[in-house]
């Protein structure tokens, strides 16, 4: 090369950093101290969302089931995502322009369906949900086989069991705004968190409920209205969670008594 573009790329450089095995008491740890630099590095950048991050420290088994749950046709109905096509390899231009699949956010749906299921046992009153979720992703990275497998089929049935009951609405909340009530027609976590874990409970007698589709139709816009203060807000505190779901309890009870 010429002196000038070798001295041009003399002065160029890489950084790195390196974290010592010994810094972090174990594996767990380890992966904690990688999140934080990795986050802090890339703070000068394009900013990353949760999930995104997740999927850069976090990867493992659970991980990757996750995105491909995330490409669930009823999971893509209700979250207004395109649905896959057959033999889909690459992501199309238009799935590339929707956020919440650029924004790995249909991934974090998936993951915080699986998260909910063990909420009570894992998530303390004074941790923060995005670390809850964090927390939950590394762990589960070490679940066996045969438990992931179980996990999948789980969703799959739950999301389109939802779907079937309630169709593209599913995750709408019906909401006051200056004195009106009108549906907010985009699907919201407050809903989906809550009534994706209740309705996960009555997979056994999803028949039943189904025989009363025309009458859960009738009487959401009503539920939201006589419970509107429990749903509104994005507050994911575990007794707010566990209200919700205690109301879709009482939701979902009201039509297996029909």
């Amino acid at each position: 090369m010429p002196v000038q573009i070798r001295k041009g790329i003399d002065r160029r450089y890489l950084s790195s950093i390196i974290l010592l095995q010994e810094t972090a008491k174990d594996e767990f740890e380890a992966k904690k101290l990688k999140q934080l630099v990795f986050e802090r590095i890339n703070s000068g950048g394009v900013q990353l969302k949760p999930q995104e991050s997740r999927n850069a420290i976090f990867n493992g088994p659970l991980n990757e089931l996750c995105i491909k749950l995330a490409r669930n046709k009823f999971l893509c109905r209700t979250w207004n995502i395109p649905e896959p096509v057959e033999g889909e390899q690459e992501p199309s231009d238009i799935l590339l322009a929707n956020n919440a699949f650029r924004e790995m956010e249909d991934v974090e749906l998936v993951l915080r369906f699986f998260a909910n299921r063990q909420r009570e046992e894992l998530f303390k009153s004074s941790s923060n949900f995005g670390n809850f979720l964090d927390n939950y992703l590394r762990y589960g990275n070490y679940l066996p086989e045969d438990t992931l497998l179980g996990m999948a089929k789980l969703f799959e049935d739950t999301i389109e069991f939802m779907f079937n009951l309630l169709g593209e609405k599913a995750f709408w909340l019906y909401r006051q705004r200056n004195t009106k009530w009108n549906w907010f027609q985009r699907p919201t976590t407050a809903v989906y968190d809550s009534i994706m874990q209740v309705a996960s409970n009555y997979l056994p007698q999803k028949e039943k409920v189904l025989e009363n589709q025309a009458q859960a139709d009738d009487k959401l816009a009503e539920f939201y209205k006589e419970n509107y203060s429990t749903f509104e807000g994005r507050n994911t505190n575990p007794s707010i969670l566990k209200e919700r779901e205690a109301k879709f309890t009482e939701f979902f009870e009201s039509l297996i008594d029909k």
